[in-house]
């Protein structure tokens, strides 16, 4: 993985990963016939146990270092721009939103709106990036995480950190140890998923 070639194993995973998403959210809408919205749902299950979890993964497979200030123009001037249209475009609507769903600044930190994993992602390298040199520290914290945060209050912003953090920090670790150049990109990622 130099600079400047691509790999076709890492491109096949993001293909997936955007597929995965643009049916999950398809499914999340489908208008299905009385009796089968398990089935929906079951779907709808499916197609999230691995689309995140595939950029977040591959994420860490090509971060060496990641660099802060360059995460959060290119994840949260995106985040700022879709919120601040979002919020022009459904302005009369905003009080009754904030009333019932979750929506805008809430939505995103307790994961309940389109574009919330660009706030869990650009989460998950601060994390990693205030615990680089601790590398006990860092896996523990993705593995804590990965394992409790349902039990992180919604509104700290940082619930969603725990569906991100775990497969960031699992591809740095497949990065640092040459594990993807070992056996395959296609082969990392997926053992990566099957985790």
């Amino acid at each position: 993985m130099s600079a400047g070639r691509r790999d076709p194993g890492i491109d096949a995973m993001r293909g997936l990963a955007i597929l995965g998403v643009v049916l999950s959210h398809v499914v999340a809408e489908a208008q299905v016939p009385a009796g089968q919205e398990s089935a929906r749902i079951a779907v709808q299950s499916a197609l999230y146990l691995f689309n995140v979890q595939v950029f977040a993964f591959v994420s860490g497979l090509l971060t060496d270092r990641p660099d802060v200030r360059r995460k959060a123009y290119s994840l949260l001037v995106p985040l700022a721009a879709w919120l601040t249209v979002g919020a022009l475009v459904a302005w009369p609507h905003v009080p009754r939103a904030f009333a019932g769903y979750p929506w805008g600044v809430i939505g995103v930190l307790v994961g309940s709106t389109r574009l919330w994993f660009l706030w869990a992602l650009f989460a998950s390298f601060v994390v990693v990036a205030a615990l680089r040199r601790w590398p006990w520290a860092l896996v523990s914290a993705a593995v804590l995480s990965g394992f409790a945060w349902r039990l992180v209050p919604a509104l700290s912003g940082f619930r969603t950190v725990g569906v991100v953090l775990p497969y960031l920090v699992l591809g740095m670790w497949a990065r640092r140890l040459g594990i993807a150049q070992r056996v395959g990109t296609r082969t990392t990622v997926a053992a990566a998923v099957g985790f």
